[in-house]
């Protein structure tokens, strides 16, 4: 079983909130055993990076993704290889033009 939640705006650095440099991901399908999607909506051309920490904060798995257009963004992520428990994901979005950095994060617990 996967239980995702989206948006956790308590991971999110005060600064990122402010100059409204945070994306929202949703993460499905829920449950899940193997692949989940990663969405979100990108407001410039970036290149992306996934990570997953798990609860004690170690990057478990990581992907980039070199230069997406604008709009929406959707990733398929093998999971099949993490073994069950809570982890953590943030998305990064590097702009390529403006140098902004996004981000969007949530918990996904694998069961």
């Amino acid at each position: 079983m996967l239980i995702i939640q989206n948006d956790l705006d308590t991971d999110v650095p005060e600064n990122i909130m402010q100059n409204g440099n945070y994306i929202g991901v949703t993460c499905s399908p829920n449950p899940a055993s193997s692949i989940i999607n990663l969405t979100c909506n990108l407001p410039e051309q970036c290149d992306i990076k996934i990570e997953f920490y798990n609860q004690t904060g170690v990057l478990v798995k990581k992907t980039i993704d070199n230069s997406r257009a604008a709009g929406q963004y959707s990733q398929d992520m093998d999971i099949s290889d993490l073994p069950e428990g809570v982890y953590f994901y943030s998305v990064w979005a590097s702009a390529i033009k403006s140098n902004h950095i996004y981000r969007g994060s949530g918990k996904v617990i694998v069961e």
